[in-house]
């Protein structure tokens, strides 16, 4: 009696979506990362450059948008996001109930870049 011959291994499947040049496009996963980086980035700028109380509002709301953005991130793929905490400076500015300090604004922009440059180098990718 003769071994019955293995079937070959089928090929690869072929990614879902390419870009021009053929190359597989990022999951939704690494993209969130990569707009979020970018977000919590331009974010941090923003902060800095608020030269009157309107452009500073407007950077604060923009900010507990963004940082609503990475909550929402975080329990989809489970980023360790320990900035979220009951009290944390993230948890006040979300409530609006209290003021912000210049030590908080300065807190808000260092925590913005760490968290872009570590969401850049967990996904490996580059700044937009």
């Amino acid at each position: 009696m003769t071994k019955p011959q293995k079937e070959p291994s089928p090929a690869p499947a072929a990614p879902l979506f390419e870009n021009q040049e053929g190359n597989p496009l990022p999951d939704v996963e690494t993209l969130a990362a990569q707009q979020i980086a970018a977000m919590l980035k331009q974010a941090s700028k923003m902060l800095e450059e608020a030269r009157s109380s309107t452009d500073f509002l407007q950077a604060v709301s923009e900010n507990a948008t963004i940082w609503k953005t990475v909550l929402g991130n975080t329990k989809r793929y489970g980023w360790p996001v320990p900035l979220l905490a009951p009290g944390s400076l993230a948890e006040r500015l979300f409530s609006g109930k209290h003021g912000l300090s210049d030590q908080d604004v300065d807190a808000i922009i260092a925590v913005n870049r760490r968290l872009s440059l570590c969401l850049l180098t967990t996904y490996k990718l580059q700044s937009m």
